[in-house]
């Protein structure tokens, strides 16, 4: 199991796809044949016509989706970028589906559920790992997740993130095949000669008190305790900041220490309420979080590092999936991230990482997925 990796920088997206294409052939000449493909690019590209060479030049099933920025082993990391990554392997299998129409459906698990289950089918053979890009404007990632999970059964991780916009939060675009979707949610399973390791960090921490969740709804979070959410953060901001991700929420699972994060987005201050990226549920525990970027990047490290533990030896293909806010967390110190994936996997294997608004992962190794904000998602790859 390999991956071959196509990057370029270039804006134009014809000259962007002679380089891609021309990297992609020349890697492939002492690979094991490729068996599917992920594509991943910044808003400015006519994804169309990437989407109708890549599938004319190597008929793969292929998904991605526009994302914050992009890093390879290859050529590093870029904010303006075309990524195309080749999966390759003599025994390697793959089958992709799609769900379309999500917010039209009375609950977008059920059609998720429904494509990952035809896929699971042609697929022929138990999946060791299903790769997932969904819509984050129009629906509840959290739901397709569920319907995800429900398809491929509790032992198969659903690894990926949701599609970005360049933080316009307006139109995000997702890729199946050689089509260009909205409102959509794309997986690829891959079986076979295939061993996995995945787990996620973010590197934030929690301060101050802790609150319950006490009216919310889906993504909206009114009260916590007896006061509204903007006045639950302001007891730790002060009375005039308003919450942003340099802060998120963080969201404890059941009486447990294992927590995720929620970052904000909105903030209605005539009514205190605040808007997450993620649905937060009423009777959560939660508590206001703080980090510095140094905790940032040894998050990175520590999720690949912990991802090792599900290989039997050293990698040879890693994917990470990290969130947007990170990007602007760490501002000219994003591109380490790279570094740190790099040091935990060692530099044979190849790395490709991508920005999303929300991840698919676990915190804790080999974890069953979850719906993630602010997190870095590491998958470690090698033959089994």
């Amino acid at each position: 199991m390999q991956i071959v990796l196509g990057h370029s920088e270039d804006v134009d997206t014809a000259a962007a796809l002679d380089d891609v294409l021309a990297e992609l052939r020349a890697g492939l000449g002492d690979a094991p044949p490729p068996r599917a493909a992920l594509v991943f690019a910044t808003l400015s590209y006519d994804h169309r016509a990437v989407l109708t060479a890549l599938h004319e030049a190597f008929g793969l099933p292929q998904i991605g989706c526009t994302v914050e920025a992009i890093s390879t082993s290859v050529h590093g990391y870029h904010e303006d970028a075309l990524v195309v990554a080749l999966l390759c392997g003599e025994g390697l299998v793959a089958a992709a589906g799609v769900a379309r129409a999500l917010s039209s459906a009375d609950a977008p698990d059920a059609p998720a559920r429904a494509a990952v289950e035809q896929a699971v089918r042609a697929l022929g053979q138990p999946p060791r790992v299903c790769l997932s890009f969904c819509e984050s404007m129009t629906v509840s990632p959290l739901q397709v997740l569920a319907g995800l999970t429900a398809g491929v059964g509790p032992e198969v991780p659903v690894l990926g993130g949701t599609s970005t916009d360049d933080l316009r939060f307006e139109r995000t675009f997702q890729f199946c095949s050689d089509e260009v979707l909205e409102d959509a949610a794309t997986c690829l399973l891959l079986g076979g000669d295939l061993r996995a390791g995945w787990c996620a960090a973010g590197g934030w921490y929690p301060v101050g008190v802790e609150g319950v969740v006490t009216r919310a709804t889906g993504t909206v979070v009114q009260r916590i305790g007896s006061e509204t959410a903007l006045a639950f953060y302001r007891r730790y901001l002060g009375g005039v900041l308003l919450p942003t991700g340099d802060n998120p929420l963080a969201i404890y699972d059941g009486e447990g220490d294992t927590f995720r994060l929620g970052a904000p987005l909105r903030v209605n201050e005539h009514s205190g309420a605040v808007t997450f990226m993620g649905e937060v549920p009423e009777g959560a525990r939660v508590r206001i979080t703080e980090t510095c970027r140094d905790d940032i990047l040894g998050a990175a490290q520590s999720a690949a590092a912990r991802a090792r533990e599900g290989c039997a030896g050293d990698p040879t293909a890693a994917l990470f999936f990290s969130c947007g806010s990170r990007k602007t967390q760490l501002g000219t110190r994003t591109a380490i991230e790279l570094d740190m994936l790099r040091r935990a996997t060692g530099p044979g294997c190849a790395v490709l990482g991508v920005y999303t608004y929300g991840e698919f992962g676990s915190p804790e190794p080999q974890g069953p997925s979850r719906y993630l904000n602010q997190s870095l998602v590491a998958l470690l790859l090698e033959p089994a």
